[in-house]
């Protein structure tokens, strides 16, 4: 796979990623990604991106219960 900002192969490493939602903030210390090392632009793959969806839309859930208890 090539980067289609500059066309250099990319590469697979594993990265932090911080995903801040409504009240809350989930940070992963080991996300697998796809990155290009001359621009440093960055991809996930599906599978992983639906369960980072799956889990932010768990705690929006989780939230909006205690907001409703509170």
């Amino acid at each position: 796979m090539t980067c289609d900002l500059c066309q250099t192969a990319m590469e697979e490493v594993k990265l932090p990623k911080t995903i801040k939602g409504n009240g809350f903030r989930i940070v992963i210390e080991e996300m697998p990604t796809i990155r290009c090392p001359k621009c440093g632009d960055t991809y996930y793959d599906l599978e992983e991106s639906e369960k980072i969806r799956e889990v932010v839309s768990y705690f929006n859930r989780r939230l909006a219960c205690l907001k409703k208890v509170a």
